[in-house]
């Protein structure tokens, strides 16, 4: 519900970037409470990931 609602009040762009930073949020949290490992994919994964919200707040603005 908190999607829709989302999506209601703001642009795509934002809500879309806003789920990105969050699955970054979230593989953060498992590495540094629960103590999982990164792979090389996945780490090459978040820089991707990071470089397109950084991308779409620079474009977006």
């Amino acid at each position: 519900m908190g999607w829709f609602l989302a999506f209601t009040l703001q642009t795509a762009a934002y809500v879309k970037a806003l789920g990105q930073i969050e699955l970054i949020f979230s593989l953060m949290v498992s590495v540094l409470v629960f103590k999982e490992r990164l792979s090389m994919r996945e780490g090459i994964a978040i820089g991707f990931l990071s470089a397109s919200v950084l991308l779409l707040i620079l474009v977006v603005r």
